[in-house]
C-alpha cells in the first residue's frame, strides 16, 4: 500500500496481465467484467473439444505479441483450429468464441494513486483488416450503454489498483449489453480524437493521473472523429499516398503524422476531424475516407 493507505498499482503486474490475453481475460472476469467465452490453448490436448466449448466458431489468438489483426485466425471447424495453431507455431493461444456484436466501442479510465477516478468519452470504432480504421464521438449506442461501460471500467481500475490510464474495448451486443474485448494499459489509438475536439486530451488525463493531480472526466467539446493513416501498397508494390491536398481542403481536418518509415499495414499517422454536429461529422468522415487508402 502507499503512504495514503490506498493499494498502489504494481505496474509490472498490470503489464504482465495486459500483454497476455489469457491472464487479461481471467483478471477481467475476476474484476466482474464479462468477456467472450474463451479457452486457453497451450498444448495439443487443449485443442480437443475447445471449439465446441466456445460455441462452434471462434478466433484463435496468440496469447502474446498479437496486435492490429496479427497473430490470429478465424476457425469454424476442428480441422481449421488444428491447422491455425500449427500456423501460429504452436505458441500459447486463446480461443475466443465468435460474438455477434452490433458495434465496437472503447472507453478510457484514469485513476490516481489516491483512488480518484475519471472517464474519457465513449467512442465508436470501426476496424478494417483487424486495424482500427475510424473512431467517432459521440457513439451511437442505446441509452445506458455509456453508464454500463463506466461501471465496468471503474471496477477494473479499482480491482487492478490502476495508477494512470487504461482503455477498455467493448463489444456492444443486441440490446446494449457489453462484453470487454481487450484492454490497452495506456492512451489508445481510439482516444486520439481528444487532441482536437477541445477540452482535456487523453494525454493530459494520463499525466494528471500519474502525478495524483485533480482529475475530471474528459471528452471533446464538439463532435469529433479520427481516421487512421495506414501504410498501403498498390498493385505495383509502390506505396499508396493519401490525397493530402484534398484532406487539407476538407473543413475541420487536422493531420498527425508519426514520421515512421512506410510499411504495408503499419500505422503511420491519423487525421482528426471536428464538426458542429454529429450528422455533419459523419458526412465529412464519409468524404474523408476515400482520400486515405
Amino acid at each position: 500500500t502507499s503512504v495514503t493507505g490506498v493499494q498502489t498499482c504494481a505496474l509490472p503486474i498490470l503489464l504482465a496481465r495486459s500483454k497476455h490475453r489469457a491472464r487479461e481475460k481471467q483478471a477481467l472476469r475476476e474484476a466482474g467484467a464479462t468477456t467472450a467465452p474463451f479457452e486457453i490453448i497451450e498444448t495439443e490436448g487443449d485443442l480437443d473439444g475447445a471449439l465446441a466449448r466456445v460455441g462452434g466458431r471462434g478466433i484463435l489468438k496468440t496469447s502474446e505479441l498479437g496486435y492490429d489483426g496479427k497473430g490470429q485466425a478465424r476457425v469454424n471447424t476442428d480441422a481449421e483450429l488444428h491447422a491455425a495453431w500449427a500456423d501460429l507455431n504452436r505458441v500459447p493461444c486463446v480461443l475466443e468464441g465468435f460474438v455477434p456484436f452490433e458495434r465496437e466501442v472503447s472507453l478510457a479510465v484514469a485513476r490516481t494513486p489516491s483512488g480518484q477516478v475519471a472517464f474519457g468519452p465513449l467512442v465508436e470504432n470501426v476496424h478494417r483488416d483487424g486495424i482500427l480504421r475510424t473512431s467517432v464521438y459521440p457513439a451511437q449506442v442505446p441509452d445506458g450503454t455509456e453508464a454500463c461501460a463506466r461501471e465496468l471500467a471503474r471496477a477494473v481500475a479499482d480491482a487492478w489498483a490502476l495508477e494512470g490510464l487504461i482503455t477498455l474495448e467493448f463489444f456492444v451486443l443486441p440490446g446494449g449489453d457489453l462484453l470487454v474485448n481487450e484492454v490497452a494499459p495506456r492512451v489508445h489509438n481510439s482516444g486520439h480524437l481528444t487532441q482536437d475536439g477541445g477540452g482535456l486530451s487523453q494525454f493530459e488525463a494520463q499525466v494528471r493521473a500519474v502525478l495524483d493531480l485533480p482529475l475530471s472526466d474528459w471528452a471533446p467539446l464538439h463532435p469529433t472523429g479520427m481516421l487512421n493513416v495506414v501504410g498501403m501498397d498498390g498493385p505495383d508494390g509502390q506505396p499508396l499516398e493519401p490525397d493530402w491536398a484534398a484532406i487539407d481542403a476538407l473543413s475541420g481536418t487536422r493531420v498527425h503524422l508519426y514520421h515512421k518509415a512506410h510499411r504495408h499495414g503499419r500505422k503511420v499517422g491519423h487525421v482528426n476531424l471536428v464538426a458542429p454536429d454529429p450528422e455533419t461529422l459523419r458526412a465529412r468522415l464519409a468524404s474523408l475516407e476515400p482520400l486515405v487508402p
